[in-house]
């Protein structure tokens, strides 16, 4: 019904779309930047790997512990969550 009602076109969808696609295409720059430098180009010749301190080590395994245990916990509320959806939505 919406492409038969085409008369309610709105002139800053056309600006939303736009700036969504360049917004994509500045990510896709940057990102594909980074993924080049890490991966593609050798390091330099002087470069030695620094060791990574003990409590540095620690807190990205607590952090790595906590979101894998919360999405082991998430499955246990997913019937609460479908059912807040239904009287929420109506569906």
């Amino acid at each position: 019904s919406s492409a038969v009602n085409a008369s309610a076109f709105n002139p800053w969808y056309l600006a939303l779309a736009v700036s969504g696609v360049l917004n994509s295409a500045l990510s896709l720059y940057y990102y594909a930047r980074v993924i080049w430098y890490m991966y593609i180009l050798e390091p330099e010749a002087g470069t030695a790997k620094e060791p990574v301190a003990r409590s540095i080590s620690a807190a990205v395994f607590v952090a790595l512990a906590i979101v894998m245990l919360t999405a082991v916990i998430a499955v246990f509320f997913f019937g609460y969550l479908t059912d807040a959806a239904r009287s929420f939505f109506g569906f």
